[in-house]
């Protein structure tokens, strides 16, 4: 039997290739037809635009110059005429900021520099063709659960045991309502338009119903589509905090046993559904893992039988925010739902993101006795977000990232005077390094700098790629003074080491410089920064200048 990873693979991913270079787009065409099976091509632009309208393919990859219309002109014009947006990958010869910034704001999840990277071109499809794939197979299976709830003539909910979650046709259909939102509107739990009457199950004893051991009971509702009483046997599954609740209209009794056999199979396979898809847990109030679902088992690589009874602690990725964990008992302790992100480790050491909601569970008296966790599986998205925030050669932080730090920083220093300080350095000569060995070795020289100021810096300060062979350090509660002693340091460090293949010895030169309390803009403090970098180079190169 297949599970859905399987048929995941199965779904077909299209591609439009958008070239003006006929050679390349020869080239490439070939490349992407042994990956995938439906593949277009354009010429330029105008005819890629064309192209999309007639096809809607899943992915867009287009070069930026080309004659007629731009990639980036062509990638602004589908997003006019679709709601679903393709993974949009641009190509270029040119690295322009304006260009890439232009791309982000477009939604391209990638801007790839010419001459292409075969292996690094490669990870890029692959990724985008499993985002295309992850949504589209959401969408079958989201039209499959409503399409399995709304063929039936019961009424079926999903429900927390507190909140309506979901409801059928059939439902809305017998309450009165057009869609679920509108009768979300007016009634918290279905169970409020039960009538008032002896015999039969109330809204003020629903609650206890769903958490006892009975299997049916008894309700009365006015069925607004027919202008007359019915009465429904009740029947509630329930999966951890989830209960599937169906409600069989008896009033004509003489179809109630046939009936009820056949609801009570689909019931079953929906059951068979969520447990399956769903990723959710159950704690004690301890955080020992006591129930869990074959998705929550299936993600996390890990048995059954090696969860129960263990600490969720288990999953947890090394390096994580403790304060997060001491506002998540401090909620849950008070009562209160937690919604957050979790960084974990499968039982292979994958990273793993998931976004939680966890609930405490309460005894008839109201005490708590334990969690219930319900999670989506969020990695996917957090790979594109690291991507979006990461210099792809020396993977620390790009300019982009640093920007954001750098606005964060000083809204903190006007408001809380907190120091913060700046190194700005920059390889020596690098450009003969370059003309003298070649890119490759050039880029082995930027790598090894990174390494070098990565390693040299706190876990709470920050370094980037400002561009170039430019890298900004972000020190975090830090004075000019330390700023500067950290900066020599760095200088010697680097005059020391060996860089690339080649065993190069290789300079730096740093500016330094801090936030000070009469700079009205980032500007004044980045201007001073320059300058002080600028003073280093022409003093000789090699050397610390502080501003």
């Amino acid at each position: 039997m297949k599970n859905y990873l399987d048929y995941i693979k199965d779904v077909q991913v299209s591609v439009l290739y958008v070239e003006d270079d006929s050679s390349v787009r020869h080239s490439m065409m070939q490349f992407l037809k042994r990956r995938f099976k439906i593949v277009y091509e354009a010429e330029d632009g105008a005819i890629g635009l064309k192209e999309y309208i007639d096809k809607k393919p899943d992915i867009v990859i287009t070069d930026i110059r080309m004659p007629n219309m731009d990639g980036l002109e062509m990638i602004s014009e589908i997003r006019k005429v679709t709601d679903e947006i393709p993974q949009f990958i641009v190509t270029s010869a040119f690295s322009d900021e304006d260009y890439l910034l232009s791309s982000i704001d477009l939604g391209v999840i990638k801007y790839v520099v010419k001459p292409l990277r075969i292996s690094e071109f490669k990870t890029i499809i692959r990724e985008a063709s499993e985002v295309v794939k992850l949504k589209k197979y959401d969408k079958i299976y989201n039209t499959m659960i409503n399409h399995l709830l709304d063929n039936q003539d019961a009424i079926v909910l999903l429900s927390n045991g507190d909140e309506l979650l979901k409801i059928n046709k059939q439902g809305l259909k017998v309450a009165g309502y057009s869609s679920a939102e509108e009768l979300q509107k007016e009634h918290k739990c279905f169970c409020e338009i039960f009538k008032k009457e002896r015999g039969f199950l109330t809204q003020e004893l629903f609650q206890e119903f769903l958490n006892s051991d009975k299997i049916r009971e008894k309700v009365k509702i006015f069925d607004k589509s027919i202008g007359e009483d019915r009465i429904y046997t009740i029947k509630s599954n329930r999966y951890n905090r989830l209960f599937i609740i169906t409600l069989l209209d008896i009033t004509d009794i003489d179809n109630i046993n046939r009936n009820l056999e056949e609801k009570n199979h689909k019931l079953q396979n929906y059951y068979n559904i969520i447990n399956e898809y769903i990723i959710a847990s159950e704690t004690d109030i301890a955080g020992n893992i006591t129930s869990i679902s074959d998705a929550f088992a299936h993600v996390t690589g890990y048995d059954r039988e090696e969860l129960l009874g263990k600490n969720h602690k288990m999953l947890r990725y090394p390096e994580q925010d403790y304060e997060k964990f001491r506002d998540l008992w401090v909620r849950l302790s008070r009562g209160e739902t937690w919604v957050g992100e979790f960084h974990n480790l499968t039982k292979d050491k994958k990273e793993l993101w998931f976004k939680t909601i966890i609930k405490p569970k309460r005894d008839r008296d109201g005490n708590i006795i334990g969690y219930s966790a319900l999670s989506e599986d969020i990695t996917l998205k957090k790979r594109l977000e690291e991507l979006s925030v990461t210099d792809q050669l020396t993977k620390i932080y790009n300019r982009r990232k640093l920007d954001e730090i750098i606005h964060d920083r000083f809204a903190e220093f006007n408001r809380y005077e907190t120091p913060t300080s700046f190194i700005f350095g920059d390889i020596d000569k690098f450009k003969s390094i370059n003309d003298t060995y070649g890119h490759n070795i050039g880029d082995e020289v930027l790598v090894k700098f990174a390494s070098i100021l990565k390693e040299s810096i706190r876990k709470t300060d920050y370094i980037g790629r400002w561009g170039g062979e430019e890298f900004l350090l972000v020190l975090s509660n830090t004075d000019s003074k330390s700023a500067l002693e950290v900066a020599e340091k760095l200088r010697e460090r680097v005059e020391l080491s060996n860089f690339s293949s080649k065993n190069l010895t290789v300079t730096a030169s740093f500016g330094v410089t801090s936030f000070k309390k009469d700079d009205e803009r980032i500007e004044d403090t980045f201007i001073r920064l320059d300058n002080s970098l600028y003073d280093a180079k022409d003093g000789g190169r090699n050397m610390v200048v502080l501003r």
